[in-house]
């Protein structure tokens, strides 16, 4: 009998103190009055930095968090370090976000929604953030399995993250019901403003970021002054030069619409006898996003591009693609990437697909060699 017993007592304190642990984190979130939860399927981590230097610019200490390429949390002064990881990525790890924003002063936090299934979402919305403004940049289908095959579904799953009270920002109809809704800004912007960034830059994202910044009490014209003091994810890195091969780097736009407006910029970029490359990385569970590649990478055979695989599946990959494309298509291993000959002669090398796996070693490697020249 002593046995249930000991067992009884000891889920007891552990009861205790989660329950403590709750409390005290519900005290850190009291303790920062403006907190800004980013959500949607594209461009979460984009509009985080965008808020967060708008923010930052307006005297606030702000911290912000972004889920991207790399885990990371933007100090209060604009550096940057890996979030800690110790157990693996959990919304749990909130709890010592919020901690640290508030052992720095932080009066304001930007937090890229990190949770994909809609419960998960819910919880992080309701019991680890509580955010007085939330951004949804768009509802583009993707992660099927867990958010839905189509825009309403989607929008269905985001929806989720609300929460009574919160501030909405997006210019998506699904939402048009919520009481307090709020679009993107819509005054001009300054004259070739996404000039001023160092990574590429939509204007809807940029709208957003104005908005949510401005409704958290930030001037417009301040706003407008920090957003490009932003930096880029790493999946966003560039362009860049490695020798004599300039580097465009799409594979965090992880969709046709942003590739194909990606590609462009590379393709003006083209010189009399530039090559011109396509490296593909592919990623196994996102092999349904193939067929939607079809038509920018054909709208690209003007050019008369080469097309290397890498990434999952390679060998499957490029035959795929050899099918549908009017050009050469062909695997290539990631240490065929980072010889040296291979960026010898004059090119021009646009990265599409993903940036996870062979795609994040990529994007290092080719950082690296073009800082060192």
């Amino acid at each position: 009998m002593k046995m249930p017993l000991l067992l009884m007592s000891l889920a007891g304190v552990l009861l205790c103190l989660g329950v403590v642990e709750s409390l005290r984190h519900a005290r850190r979130i009291r303790k920062i009055p403006v907190r800004i939860l980013v959500n949607g399927t594209r461009g979460k981590t984009s509009v985080t930095r965008l808020i967060t230097a708008a923010l930052q610019s307006s005297g606030r200490l702000v911290r912000g968090k972004c889920t991207g390429t790399d885990p990371r949390e933007i100090l209060p002064n604009g550096s940057e370090y890996e979030t800690p990881r110790p157990h693996g990525a959990r919304i749990t790890e909130m709890k010592g976000f919020f901690a640290r924003a508030v052992k720095d002063g932080s009066d304001a936090v930007v937090i890229e929604c990190m949770a994909v299934r809609p419960e998960m979402q819910q919880a992080l919305a309701r019991h680890l953030v509580k955010p007085t403004i939330t951004v949804i940049t768009n509802t583009l289908v993707d992660h099927i399995d867990e958010m839905g095959a189509t825009r309403t579904e989607t929008a269905q799953s985001l929806r989720h993250c609300l929460i009574p009270g919160t501030e909405l920002v997006t210019d998506e109809a699904f939402f048009l019901d919520w009481p307090a809704l709020f679009g993107g800004d819509k005054d001009p912007l300054p004259e070739d403003y996404a000039g001023r960034f160092s990574f590429p830059v939509y204007e809807s994202n940029l709208r957003l970021a104005l908005s949510a910044a401005t409704l958290a009490g930030a001037s417009r014209e301040t706003a407008l002054l920090g957003m490009p003091k932003a930096r880029p994810d790493t999946g966003m890195a560039g362009p860049f030069y490695v020798k004599q091969t300039k580097i465009y780097n799409a594979f965090a736009a992880n969709d046709p619409v942003s590739t194909a407006l990606l590609a462009q910029n590379a393709a003006r970029a083209l010189a009399g006898n530039d090559r011109f490359v396509i490296l593909y990385n592919n990623r196994a569970d996102r092999e349904y996003r193939l067929k939607s590649f079809v038509q920018p990478l054909q709208d690209l055979a003007t050019f008369h591009p080469r097309l290397h695989i890498m990434g999952d599946s390679k060998n499957k990959v490029s035959r795929y693609f050899a099918r549908r494309l009017p050009y050469p298509c062909q695997p290539l291993d990631v240490q065929q990437l980072q010889s040296e000959t291979f960026y010898e002669t004059d090119q021009v090398v646009l990265c599409v697909g993903n940036i996870k796996g062979d795609g994040h070693a990529m994007i290092e490697y080719l950082i690296h060699q073009g800082a060192e020249q």
